[in-house]
């Protein structure tokens, strides 16, 4: 048999296995979403291999059709690689599915939902290429961090309403009540936010959610020592001149540490037209995500390239009518660290008379 002849039968032979055994398009779907998540198809290869427990021979049937995954295994590399199937199997409908934290786990502990967050964003810091487009409602969590006077704070009334922790609801504040391992997770969450590009999109009603917070708390007689909400309300202070100073040099840095800002982009829009909640769009070259709050702080995931699409066109839109007040913005840019500066004082000046 010449050369000729071989090639013709072997297609003939690929051409018949492929009738025989068609490719399941939700597993072709399921696989294909795992291949991008990898930079390297070998290293997607070996994954796939130590997940399932076979190996890497059957790997390459199962990603030519000619083993069909079980049930268990696509429900296994479905769940570990928080793939949607729905997403798959409505997508020529108007739903659009989303993870929500708290199906996955009851928040139980302040390290619980760190972990969460220290989870995500160490996640985002290991992708290549990764951007981050953030429009938010008040102060994002990773600048709360900045301080544990302000992030002990917020913890305590998030586990005293939205956790609803038992052993809160008739302690006061003050600023011992956070364990000190639950700053450090803190901590280590905001070390790999310096190192991931964000353009961030803010308001001037970027600080009234805590702002009121503190002073219901202080008019409510929540404050083990009231003289806390001057403090809390001091380093509010403090962060802005910070969040300004990474505003100018249009990067990240550790606190107080402008000549180190050896940190990733950041770059700062101010719009007073849109409002929203938070919404994170993540981009990288192996795929998409969008993260939206939903009884904050706990929030809403989804993969979905529908969703994700239109969310990057929105943040695009957005962006085009808003002002820039990172690196040459200067004019804009002090005018509106100076507004949030009055906003805090004036607060601050209501709890002064009221603890006096």
């Amino acid at each position: 048999m010449n050369l000729r002849s071989k090639l013709q039968k072997k297609r003939t032979f690929d051409e018949k296995r492929r009738f025989m055994n068609p490719i399941n398009p939700l597993q072709h779907y399921l696989l294909g979403e795992i291949s991008k998540r990898f930079l390297k198809k070998t290293d997607a290869i070996d994954a796939l291999s130590l997940l399932l427990n076979v190996g890497k021979d059957a790997i390459y049937r199962r990603l030519r059709g000619d083993t069909l995954l079980s049930p268990d295994e696509l429900t296994l590399l479905a769940g570990k690689f928080n793939i949607s199937l729905d997403s798959f199997v409505f997508k020529n409908t108007d739903a659009v599915v989303f993870t929500f934290n708290p199906f996955n786990y009851t928040v139980k502990t302040f390290e619980d939902y760190l972990e969460s967050v220290y989870r995500d964003v160490a996640m985002m810091y290991q992708i290549p290429g990764v951007d981050v487009w953030y429009a938010s409602a008040e102060i994002p969590l990773f600048y709360y961090i900045i301080h544990p006077e302000i992030i002990n704070f917020k913890l305590y009334v998030w586990g005293r309403t939205v956790w609803n922790f038992e052993y809160l609801q008739n302690k006061k504040y003050h600023q011992d009540i956070i364990p000190y391992t639950v700053f450090r997770k803190a901590e280590e969450t905001h070390h790999f936010y310096r190192q991931i590009p964000t353009t961030e999109l803010w308001t001037l009603n970027l600080m009234d959610n805590t702002l009121n917070q503190i002073e219901y708390h202080v008019v409510t007689g929540l404050f083990q020592n009231p003289s806390d909400a001057l403090v809390i309300c001091d380093k509010m202070q403090d962060l802005t001149w910070h969040m300004q100073a990474m505003a100018e040099h249009g990067r990240k840095f550790a606190h107080g540490k402008p000549a180190e800002s050896n940190g990733a982009k950041f770059e700062l829009y101010h719009n007073e037209m849109i409002y929203t909640n938070n919404t994170i769009y993540v981009q990288s070259p192996i795929g998409q995500m969008v993260y939206t709050t939903h009884g904050n702080p706990n929030f809403l995931k989804t993969t979905d390239k529908r969703m994700c699409d239109y969310t990057h066109t929105w943040f695009e839109r957005v962006m085009n009518k808003s002002s820039k007040i990172s690196s040459q913005g200067e004019k804009g840019r002090k005018w509106y660290f100076d507004q949030l500066r009055r906003r805090i004082e004036a607060v601050r000046l209501r709890i002064e008379q009221a603890i006096l």
